[in-house]
């Protein structure tokens, strides 16, 4: 595995837990880079679509709650919660 790759591994198994979207941003970059060996761009639909993929897994499968205030949850996790509420309405639970 290129070193790049290895050093992002790193990153990941050991940062700090206290904000998960950090750790979401680097496995949607590795994820991307893995996906894509000879780009040198992510387009950051990408990446987009891996974090929420990341946070949706984390939000409905999981029920993992973000942050220290349950009033104020961070922006994405709304955002996903959002999508989900959408999703429920369309197709039910």
């Amino acid at each position: 595995m290129k070193k790049i790759i290895l050093d992002w591994v790193y990153v990941i198994k050991n940062c700090s837990t206290e904000n998960t979207y950090k750790v979401g941003w680097c496995k949607s970059i590795i994820e991307s880079c893995l996906e894509n060996k000879e780009s040198k761009v992510i387009p950051f639909t990408s990446l987009s679509h891996k974090m929420f993929k990341y946070y949706w897994n984390q939000t409905v499968f999981f029920k993992l709650h973000q942050g220290s205030n349950p009033n104020k949850p961070p922006l994405f996790i709304s955002y996903v919660i959002e999508k989900l509420e959408e999703f429920q309405l369309k197709y039910g639970r």
